[in-house]
Order: structure tokens, then C-alpha cells, then sequence
């Protein structure tokens, strides 16, 4: 892992919506959480987390050798407005 591309995020800050910001809303997906306590993005924006405990594991296991994968009810990711594709 080259921790130049990776972003790591305080769990306990993604766990409620925070204000009137958008959000994208991942319901009982499985995280990669390092000993800290933070989930991990790549490139600072592709959550490392997945539906299924066995796709996280695997990732886990190729990417993040000893963190833990765990199942998290409920993980509010803040959208910035420039993310999205607007005609106007």
C-alpha cells in the first residue's frame, strides 16, 4: 500500500450527517478500518468498502494486510457540489 494515495477518515465523523451537506449514504457495508479507528479511501475519494464481507475481505487481504473489515450500519459520506456534472 502506498499511503501516498490513501485518505483515512476518523470513523466516528462519517457515522451521522453531518449539517445540511449532501451525502451518500452507505447502509450495512463492510470497511476497511485501520487500529485508529479510520476508514480508508483511495485517491482520497473511492471508500474501501463493499456489500459483501467476502468482496472487503479480499480487499482487505490484496491491499490492507492486518486491518479489519467490519460492517458498519450506517456511513454518511459528504458530496461536494463540484462532483457533480451540471448543463446549465
Amino acid at each position: 500500500m502506498n499511503p501516498r494515495h490513501h485518505t483515512f477518515i476518523r470513523l466516528e465523523s462519517l457515522t451521522s450527517p453531518a449539517g445540511k451537506d449532501l451525502v451518500d449514504i452507505f447502509e450495512n457495508y463492510w470497511w476497511v478500518v485501520d487500529s485508529f479507528e479510520n476508514v480508508v479511501f483511495f485517491m482520497g475519494q473511492t471508500p474501501q468498502c463493499n456489500p459483501k464481507k467476502e468482496e472487503a475481505e479480499a480487499l482487505r487481504d490484496l491491499s490492507y494486510p492486518g486491518y479489519e473489515v467490519r460492517q458498519i450500519p450506517f456511513v454518511f459520506i459528504p458530496l461536494a457540489c463540484e462532483e457533480f456534472d451540471y448543463d446549465v
